[in-house]
């Protein structure tokens, strides 16, 4: 009996500092490499930035292409920058989780990565048909949106059912086609990965595809509120000729007024909302953060106060994506927090589950010879996510903060 006791105490003991060990690894903040070091070749160009789902593109002023994490390709995680080629011409680069597209500063346009419809690209961008005239470009899910220099809008990739490519009657196209009459300004691609809204040069904002479930799918581009007097699209931020910012995002309480742009009072590029926060640089140099004051669909109310993120009171700009900030201070470190995109996602219990469940459904629909009933459950995994800004670029010489 004492024997049995003292084995069991044992094995108690044992567990015990098992998981005080495991509590202590887990609770170690994270090791990052140190930022990579760029000397610029030239400061012609502006510094852009685009995060994105899955990780984030850079121009940098020299017309280098830089990519962290998968950014649209993803063949291979880049776990620190990297550049992408060699070529020191690109003008603009947007990205989304199957690949990214841009526009050089000949104005061609250029693809990588799945942009549709069944086509993958590869890692290496590859030019899309011979024009010389496009102005910009952006990506969702697997579909992409250009203007030309005369305003009129492009689309192409597939539209998945959520109306991606603002035109009802085209399914997925593999070569850009033109969409309606209108004339823009600018676009800017943005939502649940099917979502895109521009700025028409009569200065009305339209949006087509899907903002976010349960939102209405929108197959064709869709004019947003009375207004005419808008005049721009900066990091989700809607600008009206008076300077005002404006964020898009406010979902109600019962999540069906969410497309009505909210006052922000924020300047652009010195503001940005990353997951359920907002981010902002003060006029002192300093970075904040607060919850964000909407509710979100199926959430609680966010509360709170603000905070400061670390002592720097260097901050010049601001970049963000659906999960991912990227900030510039003054002496030219480019910083990240938020999801840590060049880790390697890591599988929860709850995504071996959803896998199992998706795995065994289409077996079984495999043996008895129907169509699969579940093709785009995803595994879910969870990448590490850490809200203090750690680098990841170090340029030389500086740049100064871009309005992009």
């Amino acid at each position: 009996m004492l024997r049995r006791w003292l084995l069991r105490f044992a094995l108690g003991v044992a567990l015990f500092l098992a998981a005080v060990v495991f509590w202590v690894v887990a609770a170690r903040p994270p090791v990052y490499p140190p930022p990579v070091q760029v000397n610029l070749a030239s400061t012609n160009g502006s510094l852009q930035v685009s995060p994105g789902t899955g990780g984030v593109l850079f121009i940098l002023p020299d017309g280098s292409l830089w990519r962290w994490g998968t950014a649209g390709i993803a063949t291979r995680r880049a776990a620190v920058p990297e550049r992408v080629g060699t070529d020191n011409d690109w003008a603009q680069a947007t990205c989304g989780n199957n690949g990214f597209v841009g526009v050089k500063r000949d104005g061609t346009l250029w693809q990588a990565g799945y942009v549709g419809p069944g086509v993958d690209h590869g890692s290496r961008p590859k030019q899309v048909g011979t024009d010389t005239d496009w102005a910009l470009a952006t990506k969702v899910d697997v579909a992409a949106a250009a203007l030309k220099t005369d305003g009129t809008l492009w689309t192409w990739g597939d539209s998945m059912m959520f109306g991606s490519l603002g035109d009802p009657a085209v399914k997925a196209r593999a070569d850009p086609g033109q969409v309606g009459t209108n004339r823009w300004r600018t676009i800017e691609g943005a939502g649940f990965n099917s979502y895109f809204q521009g700025i028409t040069l009569g200065g009305e904002l339209q949006s087509w595809g899907q903002h976010w479930p349960p939102a209405p799918v929108t197959s064709q581009p869709t004019r947003v509120g009375t207004r005419t007097n808008w005049i721009d699209i900066s990091q989700g931020l809607f600008l009206d000729a008076m300077g005002t910012a404006w964020n898009g995002f406010m979902a109600g309480p019962t999540g069906t007024n969410m497309f009505a742009p909210a006052l922000a009072n924020a300047t652009p590029g010195r503001y940005g909302t990353v997951g359920a926060k907002v981010f902002e640089i003060r006029p002192d140099g300093t970075l904040w953060s607060r919850p964000l004051p909407f509710t979100i669909p199926f959430g609680r109310p966010q509360t709170g106060d603000s905070n400061q993120v670390g002592s720097r009171t260097d901050w010049v700009q601001i970049w963000s994506g659906m999960s991912v900030g990227i900030g510039l201070t003054r002496d030219g470190t480019l910083w990240a927090w938020g999801t840590d995109w060049g880790a390697e996602p890591r599988l929860t219990t709850m995504s071996r589950i959803r896998k199992a469940l998706h795995d065994y459904v289409n077996f079984a629909c495999d043996k008895l010879g129907i169509a699969r009933l579940i093709t785009s459950l995803t595994t879910t995994a969870t990448h590490r996510r850490d809200e203090t800004p750690h680098a990841i670029l170090h340029l030389t010489p500086a740049p100064t903060a871009d309005s992009r």
